[in-house]
């Protein structure tokens, strides 16, 4: 799917975590990697489950490895010590 995704020009994430509570910092975040990387979060809705964090994690090492190719090593290594990076799902 992420390849898909590539192919149509999309660069996101996706992640099981929820979004911040705070929804103005949450908006500017947002706005800020689409200016920056033309990234976007996806927010699962579901809970997790282990074939789910099997796929967002294989989906998220594919658009890492764009994102690095695109941006280069520091981009994927700013997106890490994001708070949502660090869960297992988006660890390349």
């Amino acid at each position: 799917r992420a390849k898909a995704d590539l192919k149509d020009g999309l660069l996101q994430l996706q992640t099981f975590a929820k979004p911040l509570a705070d929804a103005t910092a949450e908006s500017a975040r947002a706005q800020r990697l689409k200016e920056r990387w033309g990234l976007i979060w996806v927010y699962k809705k579901t809970e997790p489950t282990p074939l789910g964090e099997a796929f967002v994690s294989g989906y998220n090492r594919i658009m890492l490895a764009e994102i690095e190719r695109r941006h280069g090593k520091a981009a994927v290594e700013e997106l890490q010590r994001d708070a949502r990076a660090k869960r297992p799902e988006v660890t390349p």
